[in-house]
């Protein structure tokens, strides 16, 4: 998801931040930031491999 229009109003931002991590949990899946504009979530049964997703250490 690009957060990046909400990224000029900060309470805007962890508002829509703190309810995407609860409908998340609620689920059981997984969320993470993709750089300074994106945030990738997934449904349960997924996870996300952060050191793929930012280019961990080979």
């Amino acid at each position: 998801m690009d957060i990046s229009g909400l990224k000029r109003d900060k309470a805007a931002l962890d508002r829509a931040i703190g309810e995407l991590k609860k409908a998340v949990e609620d689920i059981s899946g997984d969320i993470a930031g993709l750089g300074d504009d994106l945030v990738v979530f997934v449904p349960s049964g997924i996870k996300i491999d952060r050191e793929k997703v930012v280019g961990g250490k080979d």
